[in-house]
């Protein structure tokens, strides 16, 4: 015997009950007893509606009143009321099934969307492993080997929860995952809300595929991460069996396969595919809202509408630019190209060192980080800008000879 809350309809089906688990899996036959309210206005319509859950519960799902069983004054009164005269509740094997559609939809969206933001990161791991860096989750092994960890778990996880099996296991890493994004998110949210010094980023958990504010990033993790995994929890998988397995294998091969990926991507041609510069955009349509409002590189290089500039994306930190200083210094002084511009990261006060250690002559300008990130994948790159449009991209430095060359009239 064993006492229920006699849940019916949606109620019963999103919540379900520790009795409704017993009935699944008891060999023996059960009996469910519910206190009948004691509301005047509602006692008898609860007594009436309880009394179809009073009587021995058959393992298959069958109900039967026991008059064969010593039952108690109250249960043998509610026993014997007429079939007919009470609603009948859902039955088991139909809000088993309700349940089982619910929580497979909350955990192939949630799949999704690990596996979007896994393959965002795959394409550029050595952005992701910049923010790894950045957020201070750096422990034992490198950055980069951190940022291929993480890769792996997201795909690996996205591919269990749309393929199966969505066992417990699998659901317990994605709370803790789903949990750690709110976490990263949540802390820059609060940090741009203080107005702390370095919250210029969103945790960059999609990559450039999504230019999201930190307010935005916290707020869509809560709206699409939260309900899909509290519904994914409605009806857990197994991981047994031979179709359990196979999904298994088949979760593990996507997995490595994406890591293999991630390691050859730096060398592979996906700039034009997975950043955001490309030959005809507008320098005006070049924004990012990551620190809380619009900002484009038409108002952080204003010159660049009108004319013809060479861009050069660089990190004064990198040797390899100093060796090209004197090529730089020569395309500068000649005067005769496009007007020769170099962005960098960096405050005011590193540029001016940097200029008076290196003797650079060509102008270097601070640009927001949030608003240069998502236009390379490595340094340096450069671009070539015509009356406010891009019309050439090299990924490298420019060509300065050719473009120091008059044009022939």
């Amino acid at each position: 015997m064993i006492g229920t809350h006699g849940r019916t309809g949606l109620h019963q089906v999103l919540v379900g009950s520790v009795a409704t688990d017993v009935l699944e899996r008891a060999k023996l036959p059960v009996v469910l007893y519910r206190e009948p309210r004691t509301h005047p206005c509602t006692a008898a319509r609860f007594q009436r509606a309880e009394a179809e859950r009073i009587g021995v519960v058959i393992p298959s799902g069958r109900r039967a009143t026991s008059p064969g069983l010593p039952l108690p004054p109250r249960l043998g009164r509610l026993a014997s009321v007429s079939e007919d005269s009470v609603p009948r509740a859902i039955p088991l094997d139909r809000v088993r099934r309700v349940r089982s559609i619910v929580a497979a939809v909350g955990a192939i969206f949630l799949g999704l969307v690990f596996l979007v933001a896994g393959v965002a990161k795959v394409v550029d791991p050595e952005s992701f492993a910049e923010i790894v860096k950045a957020e201070g989750l750096v422990f034992v092994v490198p950055a980069i080997g951190v940022a291929m960890l993480a890769i792996a778990l997201e795909i690996g996880l996205g591919l269990a929860l749309v393929w199966g099996p969505r066992s417990r296991a699998i659901l317990w890493v994605s709370t803790a995952l789903v949990l750690g994004f709110l976490f990263l998110t949540g802390r820059a949210y609060v940090d741009h809300l203080r107005g702390a010094a370095g919250s210029t980023h969103s945790c960059g958990c999609f990559g450039n595929l999504v230019d999201r504010s930190p307010s935005a990033a916290f707020w869509q993790d809560v709206s699409m991460l939260v309900p899909a995994l509290a519904l994914a929890w409605l009806a857990p998988g197994r991981s047994n069996g031979p179709r359990a397995i196979r999904r298994w294998i088949a979760a593990a091969v996507g997995t490595v396969g994406a890591v293999g990926f991630a390691i050859a991507a730096p060398s592979l041609p996906l700039d034009d595919f997975v950043t955001r510069l490309h030959v005809g955009d507008p320098v005006k349509q070049i924004c990012t809202d990551a620190l809380g409002k619009r900002i484009c590189l038409a108002d952080a290089v204003p010159p660049l509408a009108e004319g013809s500039h060479v861009v050069v994306l660089a990190n004064l930190d990198d040797p390899g630019l100093r060796r090209e200083l004197v090529e730089f210094n020569a395309y500068a002084a000649d005067g005769v190209g496009p007007q020769l511009w170099v962005l960098v990261g960096a405050d005011k006060a590193e540029i001016a060192k940097y200029c008076l250690t290196a003797g650079a002559s060509c102008p270097v300008m601070n640009v927001p980080m949030a608003l240069l990130r998502p236009l390379y994948r490595r340094l340096p790159r450069s671009f070539l800008v015509t009356d406010g449009r891009v019309e050439k991209v090299w990924n490298g430095l420019p060509p300065f000879r050719s473009l120091s060359t008059p044009a022939p009239r």
